[in-house]
């Protein structure tokens, strides 16, 4: 996964299962796409919740983990603590791209 980070890490989907597990615990998903328009999986979570706590938590171990650039360009959904945690943990280096949900 970190190899793969690195090399195809400038653009980076990141969502949310809304609670489809048997325990209703959000799973968080980074993604991307290799030269082969193959879907490479960066990473997952599983959240307790979907607050902007969690969020925060996640994005920045996400990235101390990886300890590469961070992506030029994030594809997420509508959720305002998403775009909070985004604002915050990649104040200036982003370009974010919100899709329906």
């Amino acid at each position: 996964m970190i190899r793969d980070f690195k090399i195809y890490g400038d653009i980076v989907s990141f969502d949310t299962t809304y609670r489809t597990n048997k325990e209703y615990r959000p799973l968080a998903l980074f993604v991307g796409l290799n030269n082969h328009r193959e879907i490479v999986i960066f990473g997952v979570a599983l959240l307790y919740e979907e607050s902007t706590e969690s969020f925060e938590w996640l994005f920045s171990a996400f990235f101390k983990i990886m300890s590469v650039d961070k992506p030029q360009t994030i594809f997420t959904d509508q959720d305002p603590a998403i775009a909070v945690v985004i604002s915050l943990v990649m104040p200036q280096h982003i370009i974010v791209f919100v899709y329906g949900t």
